[in-house]
């Protein structure tokens, strides 16, 4: 899941510890990036985006409540 507000990107990663931790200091080093940070790192039971790919929410266009409605339904 991707996030956007016209100003920050909000990204769900999901997947291996070690393929996360790998994509994640990819995304760390990337100069297009500014401020990366980690809100939450979870360990859950299953995947809740498998194989969906990574839907972008656009909230410059969408309501947040529509938003979160939306990514609920994934």
């Amino acid at each position: 899941m991707l996030l956007f507000d016209g100003d920050h990107f909000l990204q769900v990663l999901e997947g291996p510890l070690a393929s996360v931790n790998a994509v994640f200091e990819r995304i760390k080093r990337d100069h297009r990036h500014g401020t990366v940070v980690e809100l939450l790192r979870d360990f859950a039971p299953r995947r809740p985006f498998v194989d969906r790919g990574m839907p972008p929410f656009d909230l410059r266009v969408m309501k947040p409540a529509a938003a979160q409605r939306a990514i609920l339904r994934i």
